[in-house]
């Protein structure tokens, strides 16, 4: 029987958790060195409110995503018909939820960058060479784990369903998941596991994302385009990939950039 993950399994999850915890005390104490910080330096005075309030909403979302364990269904109205629908359910609840925080945290990165992270490149900055310091070697190795676990799909069910996001998709996404098509289409394994990137995978994440909130996803449909098992394998490869990417980022931009504004 296929277990679910469990985060503290996540590679190097802990550790980015154990620090992510502390930035919630830690950015109360902010305000008045990040203000002097600017005032002396002849800048706008930096909008923590606005700041505190994104990473309010990311907090949130991310241990909404990390703390829900199970979903009871009402077997007077819904009867799973299997352990991995249940599964699904439950995938469909944490990898929306943690989508939002990643989301959130974009937010913040924008109130403290001068260029920001446009809605066209959420999914292709971490690729971005100007954004390097953020790619860190724990989101490089888990997301070659992420791959290595997605080329275990079979590889005709995960082309009709990456054809189906693509189909459901459009503008620029649209673009992007066909090149992902192409991609799986033209290599084989051994060929994937050199082009397929980071951007590719939240692409797909974000793509599964659009569909849940538009009604094109649920735990059962589209129905025979991929089978639940294989469902619940992506999508739970997707969700500790996009878990270990969030905790990371937010660390980054908390202790790199935040802390360094109210030292200076």
């Amino acid at each position: 029987m296929h277990q679910l993950i469990k985060e503290f399994n996540i590679p190097n999850f802990r550790s980015l958790f154990d620090n992510f915890k502390e930035i919630e005390s830690k950015i109360n104490s902010l305000e008045t060195d990040i203000r002097t910080g600017f005032e002396n330096q002849n800048q706008d005075v930096i909008d923590l409110e606005r700041i505190k309030d994104c990473f309010y909403k990311l907090n949130l979302k991310i241990r909404l995503s990390f703390s829900i364990g199970e979903i009871l269904l009402d077997e007077d109205i819904l009867i799973p018909k299997n352990d991995n629908e249940k599964k699904v359910h439950l995938l469909l609840y944490k990898l929306s939820h943690l989508w939002f925080a990643y989301e959130a945290f974009i937010e913040m990165y924008n109130l403290l960058n001068s260029i920001t992270i446009s809605k066209g490149s959420k999914t292709k900055w971490l690729d971005q060479g100007t954004n390097k310091d953020y790619k860190t070697l724990i989101i490089e190795n888990n997301f070659k784990i992420c791959v290595e676990e997605i080329l275990k799909i079979d590889k005709s069910e995960l082309m009709n369903y990456t054809s189906y996001l693509e189909r459901k998709a459009d503008g620029r996404l649209k673009t992007r998941l066909k090149k992902i098509n192409d991609i799986l289409q033209n290599n084989n394994d051994e060929e994937l596991n050199k082009k397929l990137t980071i951007t590719n995978l939240l692409d797909i994440t974000y793509a599964i994302r659009n569909n849940l909130v538009h009604g094109a996803e649920s735990t059962m449909y589209p129905e025979g385009v991929i089978s639940l098992g294989l469902k619940v394998n992506l999508w739970e490869s997707l969700y500790k990939l996009l878990s270990i990417i969030t905790l990371s980022v937010t660390n980054q931009l908390f202790y790199t950039e935040l802390l360094a504004l109210s030292n200076s």
